[in-house]
C-alpha cells in the first residue's frame, strides 16, 4: 500500500511537470509570429492560390473578409505588387482581418513590428490591435522608394490569451484595393533601469521594437503620447509623422547598436518627461551625426530641456560620424520635458523623394556643477586658500564691540605687564596675588621675553606670530595664555572669520572649525543661487526684446525670410513662429488646383509611377492646354502690326 502511494505521487509530480513545461513552452518567444512570413503552403500549395475561400485558408491564421495571397513580381492590370519580404504576402481588401491566438504574459507590455505596402488606394491604412487596445497606422509612401515600410506598436496585454488582430478600415471603390502585410513580429519589451548620474530612461535607446536582420530600412515608430505602453520605452512620439529606429548593421549609430532618426522636420517629436528637483541647475546632452543613408545636408535638430531651446547644426567631421551637444536648464518642476526634432526636411540625394534626418543618441540628463563656480566657487576657493596658507595675521577694525571676551581682554591689557620668564632650575613661587603669578608659567612656551629701553619698557613677543604684550603687567602671564588660544601657528590649518560691528569689517583668524566652514560654503552656494534666479527674473523676454528694436525703414526693399534666418540665433523662437506664419499662402487656389490635377493623374490605377513620371504628365498637361492672354487690341492696332511683320523668304536662313 506504502508503495502504490508513492508511485501515485511521482505519477502526479511528473504530470505536474509535464503541464508546467507545456505552459511555459505555450509564451510566444521574441520573433517572427508563427507564418507570420507567410512562407507556409496553405493546403492547396501556393500555385493559383488567389484570394482565400475560408477562415482557416492561411496556416496559423484566422481570415475574415476578402483576404488575397499574393506573390512577388504578380501584376495586377499594369501595377506590379510590392511584397516586402520573401515571395509571399497578404493582401487584406475592404474590411477585411487577419488574426492569430497568442499566449502571452499578462501585464506585461509588448511590442508588434510588421512590414505593410500599399496597393492602388491613395488612403491606405492598417488597424492593429490587441482587445481592448487598438491604433490605426496610416501607410505613406514619403519614407521610402521602395514602396514599402516597416512599422511598430506597442501594447499592455491585460490577459495572458490574446488574440492579435491587422484590419483593413478602408472602403475602396475596387474590392481588390487594400494593404499588403507581411512579416509580423513581437518582441517583450523591458524597462531598463536608470544610470547613474542620469534622469534620462533608455537615453541610449538599446531597448526597442523587434528588428529583421536582413531589413535595411528601419523600423517607423507611428504617433504614440503613451509613454507607458511605447515600442520605445521612455520615450513618445508626439507628432503627426513617425521617426525610424535604426541599427548599427544597416546605419551609422554613434553609440551602441541602436538610434533614433529624426524625419519629417517638426512633424517627427520625440520627447521624454525626466525626474528633476526644482530650481536646480541641469545640463543636457547628447549625441548628433548622420545615419550614413547619404541624406543631404544641412542636418540640424531643435533640442529642447525645459524652457531651454537650441538649434544645434551637425558639424561634418572626416575622423567622426558624430558630435556632442550640451543644453543647460534650470528645472521648474518635479518633472521636466525634454524633445527633440530635425530644423529641415531633408531627403535621400540618390532618390530626392525618400524622408530622412539627423541620428540623435546617448540622451543624458544631469546635475550641471558649472553655476556654482561663479560667487561661491571664489568663496570656496578662497575659504581653502585661507585654510591651508592661513599663517597671514590681519586684523581691520574701527569698532571692535562685538569681539569676544577673551579678545577683548586682550585688546584693552596689550600694555599690561607680565612676570618675566622662568629661570633654570628649581624656583619657588613668589606670594600669590594680583599681578603676582608663578614663573614657571606654560605662557614662556610661546613668548620671549624682549628686553627695551627705559622709556619704553620690557616687553613679550610671541613667537609664533610675533604678536608682542608689555612685559609689565599687573595681570601675570593670564594675557599670554589667553593669546595662546587664538594663535595663528605655521603648523596649524587655521580660516579666515570676517564679522561685522556697527559698520565695521574685522577680519580676524580662528581655529579651523569643519562645522563654521561648512555652514559658510552653504551660504555662498545660496547666494549665488539667489543672485542668479534674480537675474534671471530681471531679464527681458524675447519678445520684449524684438519689440523694443528699432524699426526698419519701409522705403528698403525687405526680404522677410531672409531676415528671420540672418536673426534666429537672437530670436530662435519668434523665428520658429515667423516660419510658420509666413509659410501659410494668401490663397490656396493654386495648390488645390495642382493637387486636384495631380490626383487625375496619379489614380488608383497608376498609384505606383514615379515621381519623375508624374511631374512630367503634369509638367506637359500644364504646357499644352496653357492658354494664352489675350489683349483687347483695336483692328487698326492689329493691322499696323501685321504689316510691320518681317516677310522670311525661303533664302534666309533659319535661325
Amino acid at each position: 500500500m506504502k508503495m502504490d502511494w508513492s508511485s501515485r505521487r511521482w505519477k502526479w509530480v511528473a504530470v505536474c511537470a509535464v503541464l508546467m513545461a507545456h505552459t511555459i513552452a505555450a509564451f510566444v518567444e521574441d520573433g517572427l509570429l508563427i507564418n507570420g512570413d507567410f512562407e507556409t503552403p496553405p493546403a492547396g500549395g501556393f500555385s493559383g492560390f488567389g484570394v482565400a475561400d475560408g477562415p482557416t485558408a492561411i496556416p496559423s491564421w484566422k481570415l475574415n473578409g476578402t483576404v488575397e495571397l499574393v506573390s512577388s513580381g504578380e501584376k495586377q492590370g499594369g501595377m506590379i505588387l510590392i511584397v516586402p519580404e520573401g515571395e509571399h504576402a497578404l493582401r487584406l481588401g475592404n474590411d477585411a482581418e487577419i488574426s492569430q491566438e497568442l499566449k502571452l504574459e499578462k501585464g506585461s507590455i509588448y511590442s508588434i513590428t510588421f512590414s505593410a505596402a500599399r496597393t492602388c488606394g491613395q488612403l491606405e491604412s492598417l488597424n492593429v490591435s490587441v482587445p481592448p487596445a487598438s491604433q490605426t497606422i496610416d501607410l505613406q509612401t514619403v519614407y521610402s522608394v521602395q514602396g514599402w515600410d516597416t512599422y511598430s506598436w506597442a501594447v499592455e496585454v491585460e490577459e495572458d490569451n490574446v488574440r492579435v488582430a491587422f484590419r483593413n478600415p478602408g472602403m475602396e471603390d475596387d474590392p481588390t484595393c487594400g494593404p499588403i502585410i507581411d512579416d509580423i513580429a513581437i518582441k517583450k519589451l523591458f524597462v531598463p533601469e536608470k544610470v547613474k548620474d542620469n534622469a534620462v530612461l533608455n537615453g541610449d535607446f538599446e531597448e526597442g521594437p523587434w528588428m529583421f536582420r536582413n531589413a535595411s530600412l528601419g523600423v517607423l515608430l507611428p504617433t504614440n503620447l503613451d509613454e507607458e505602453t511605447s515600442s520605445l520605452p521612455g520615450w513618445i512620439v508626439e507628432s503627426n509623422r513617425a521617426v525610424r529606429y535604426v541599427d548599427s548593421n544597416h546605419f551609422t549609430v554613434p553609440e551602441g547598436k541602436r538610434a533614433i532618426e529624426l524625419l519629417s522636420g517638426k512633424e517627427g517629436i520625440i520627447s521624454q518627461m525626466v525626474e528633476t528637483k526644482t530650481n536646480k541647475p541641469y545640463r543636457l546632452s547628447f549625441s548628433l551625426g548622420h545615419a550614413g543613408d547619404k541624406c543631404k545636408q544641412p542636418l540640424a535638430v531643435m533640442a529642447f530641456a525645459g524652457d531651454q531651446a537650441e538649434n544645434i547644426h551637425y558639424t561634418p567631421n572626416s575622423n567622426a560620424t558624430f558630435q556632442t551637444a550640451d543644453v543647460n536648464f534650470t528645472a521648474k518642476a518635479d518633472r521636466t520635458r525634454i524633445a527633440f526634432y530635425s530644423i529641415y526636411y531633408n531627403t535621400r540625394s540618390d532618390d530626392l523623394t525618400s524622408l530622412c534626418g539627423p541620428v540623435v543618441d546617448d540622451v543624458r540628463v544631469a546635475v550641471s556643477v558649472s553655476s556654482r563656480i561663479k560667487v561661491g566657487g571664489i568663496v570656496m576657493m578662497l575659504a581653502l586658500a585661507v585654510a591651508f596658507f592661513g599663517m597671514f595675521h590681519v586684523y581691520v577694525a574701527l569698532h571692535y564691540e562685538s569681539l569676544s571676551d577673551d579678545e577683548a581682554d586682550i585688546r584693552e591689557n596689550e600694555t599690561d605687564t607680565a612676570t618675566g620668564p622662568p629661570t633654570t632650575g628649581s624656583v619657588k613661587p613668589e606670594k600669590e596675588g594680583k599681578g603676582i603669578k608663578r614663573k614657571w608659567s606654560k605662557a614662556w612656551d610661546t613668548f620671549n621675553h624682549i628686553k627695551g629701553t627705559p622709556e619704553e619698557g620690557d616687553t613679550t613677543k610671541c613667537k609664533k606670530c610675533s604678536y608682542t604684550i608689555a612685559y609689565n603687567s599687573s595681570f601675570g602671564t593670564g594675557n599670554m595664555l589667553k593669546h595662546q588660544k587664538i594663535c595663528v601657528s605655521s603648523t596649524d590649518i587655521r580660516q579666515m572669520i570676517i564679522s561685522k560691528s556697527q559698520g565695521a569689517m574685522i577680519v580676524h583668524h580662528r581655529a579651523f572649525d569643519p562645522k563654521v566652514f561648512r555652514d559658510m560654503i552653504t551660504d555662498a552656494v545660496e547666494f549665488d543661487a539667489l543672485d542668479n534666479e534674480v537675474n534671471s527674473t530681471a531679464e527681458k523676454s524675447e519678445l520684449d526684446r524684438y519689440l523694443e528694436e528699432k524699426r526698419l525703414t519701409r522705403i528698403i526693399d525687405i526680404d522677410v525670410l531672409d531676415y528671420w534666418s540672418t536673426n534666429q540665433a537672437r530670436f530662435p523662437n519668434l523665428a520658429l513662429m515667423a516660419r510658420d506664419v509666413l509659410t501659410i499662402p494668401i490663397s490656396t487656389v493654386a495648390s488645390e488646383s495642382t493637387f486636384s490635377i495631380g490626383g487625375k493623374v496619379w489614380d488608383q490605377y497608376r498609384s505606383c509611377l514615379a515621381h519623375n513620371i508624374v511631374e512630367s504628365l503634369i509638367c506637359t498637361r500644364d504646357w499644352k492646354f496653357n492658354k494664352e492672354v489675350y489683349h483687347n487690341y483695336t483692328l487698326e492696332e492689329l493691322t499696323q502690326d501685321i504689316t510691320r511683320l518681317d516677310i522670311i523668304s525661303d533664302d534666309d536662313p533659319v535661325v
